[in-house]
């Protein structure tokens, strides 16, 4: 996991705690920020305006699956999703995924579009003490039979399950619109909620994720004009990618970009 150094912009400073009250999701911030492995003097000074360190960011992307880039620059969605542009991308994307044992693995469909889901207990140390959370990883995008051949291969190496979800949640799900807890659930002391992955159920083997005899196929391939734009990126010098890269950011306005809904 990559701790992030904090190049904060001033807009950060009005509306982060916004943030943080989105990513917490009713919960009272000291305690859950504390359970996540943050002192109480830094939660009370980042309510009194001070500015989040690169370590709170990384704390924050790891239990919540944050994006730094919304937290720090407000752009971009509020949490991390892969999107595949083919059923290709998406084998090599769980390809990598897979390369840590034992993941949970969950079919998420609506309709006739799926999204892959992986969880894994995981932890890390702060101060030498253990915070445990629950590691997501979330792959959707223009997948077909082959990314549900892999996640059929990856799953064999821990549990499987399926879930049928709204379409209004599989689009917060696949858009990185869709909290964290939202997902997953929580439960502390005062209060918990059930997540959507609560829903699941098992299968009875991996083959499960690739038996349906209708085949799903996403509906969100990307249409003429963006494959154009794509091979016309892919065709550009290093240099003049990052130029485009450059000018997007410019055209992207964080006014435009409310907070979501968890």
């Amino acid at each position: 996991m990559r701790v992030f150094s904090t190049g904060i912009n001033e807009n950060v400073h009005n509306n982060f705690l916004s943030k943080l009250r989105l990513l917490s999701d009713g919960r009272d911030l000291h305690p859950w920020l504390m359970s996540a492995g943050v002192s109480h003097g830094t939660v009370t000074r980042l309510k009194n305006g001070q500015a989040p360190s690169g370590d709170l960011l990384a704390i924050l992307q790891r239990v919540s699956n944050a994006s730094i880039r919304w937290l720090t620059e407000n752009r971009g969605p509020p949490f991390l999703v892969s999107r595949a542009l083919s059923d290709s991308e998406g084998v090599e994307i769980l390809n990598d995924l897979y390369d840590e044992p034992d993941r949970d693995t969950f079919l998420v469909r609506s309709g006739d579009r799926f999204a892959i889901v992986l969880t894994l207990p995981a932890s890390f140390s702060v101060k030498d003490r253990m915070i445990d959370y629950i590691s997501v990883d979330v792959l959707s995008g223009n997948l077909s039979q082959g990314t549900r051949q892999r996640a059929a291969l990856g799953a064999a190496k821990g549990s499987v399950y399926q879930v049928d979800v709204t379409p209004a949640e599989f689009d917060r799900l696949s858009t990185g619109h869709l909290s964290h807890s939202a997902l997953i659930g929580y439960h502390d002391k005062r209060r918990s909620r059930t997540g959507i992955l609560d829903r699941a159920t098992p299968l009875d083997s991996p083959v499960g994720v690739i038996s349906d005899p209708v085949a799903l196929v996403n509906s969100d391939a990307p249409d003429k004009l963006e494959s154009d734009l794509l091979d016309r990126f892919r065709a550009l010098s290093p240099e003049n990618r990052l130029r485009i890269i450059r000018i997007a950011q410019v055209m992207e306005s964080p006014i435009s970009n409310p907070l979501p809904h968890p």
